[in-house]
């Protein structure tokens, strides 16, 4: 009788754990169309500036402020103008981007970097809206 009992534990257990998946992935996904959603509406009026690359790597990187707290950042292919990864920072104003041989890094609370060459997941990412 104690197995029975067990296994219904168990088995409510794993729901429990495809429940809080299914959330997880469901709050993501709403995230991520936020952010569409934002960068779609605001890119008409966007100015794309370009960031100095002193070193003349085989990128471009260009940013944008959307609004007053919302940049872009984004690295091409320096030949062929291929769009490789994009960020999005919610900062009150533009931050510094730097390159460094491993990285092109906005300076800001987060300290996310884009590294170079950008991750297989970076690629991807790129190429949705």
């Amino acid at each position: 009788m104690e197995s029975g009992r067990i296994k219904k534990i168990k088995k409510s257990l794993e729901r429990f754990a495809v429940w809080c998946c299914a959330l997880a992935m469901a709050f993501t996904l709403l995230d991520y169309s936020f952010d569409v959603s934002k960068r779609l509406s605001n890119q008409h009026a966007c100015r794309w500036d370009l960031v100095e690359n002193p070193k003349n790597s085989p990128y471009v990187a260009r940013y944008c402020q959307l609004t007053k707290d919302t940049v872009v950042l984004r690295l091409y292919d320096a030949k062929e103008e291929n769009l490789l990864a994009e960020r999005i920072y919610f900062e009150e104003n533009v931050a510094l981007v730097v390159w460094t041989p491993t990285e092109l890094l906005y300076r800001n609370s987060t300290g996310d970097v884009i590294l170079l060459p950008p991750t297989l997941i970076d690629r991807l990412r790129a190429k949705f809206p």
